[in-house]
């Protein structure tokens, strides 16, 4: 198993937040492969046809990006390990779906905790 992480972008000047599905700003899904951690992601309420689907501001661009990469051995954000000391320094909350159904929350220092941002 391997963990892919998903950047939500400020699609429209605001963040999709929704703790109870466990999405962030960042969300990262443990899965077999891409192709699966995009179905996960979906299944969770991430989308990939933000603009065609005119759900996303056309100028922002797609809220969501699909993962085209192999994955990391360890939940990773921006190259760095995924722990509670080190993503206080995060911007925004980051949820770590787990193969086994278990989802992990971090809290970024920097977090508002709207879900505009602001």
């Amino acid at each position: 198993m391997k963990f892919f992480e998903y950047s939500q972008n400020n699609s429209g000047g605001h963040f999709d937040i929704d703790d109870a599905a466990g999405i962030g700003v960042y969300v990262i899904i443990e899965a077999e492969n891409n192709v699966d951690a995009d179905r996960k992601a979906q299944d969770i309420g991430l989308y990939f046809n933000g603009c065609d689907d005119e759900i996303d501001c056309s100028c922002c661009g797609d809220r969501w990006y699909k993962t085209y990469f192999e994955g990391d051995d360890k939940p990773m954000y921006r190259g760095t390990e995924v722990t509670k000391d080190n993503y206080e320094n995060g911007w925004g909350d980051l949820y770590i779906h787990y193969a086994n159904g278990e989802i992990v929350k971090f809290e970024g220092k920097n977090n508002k905790g709207d879900k505009d941002g602001k």
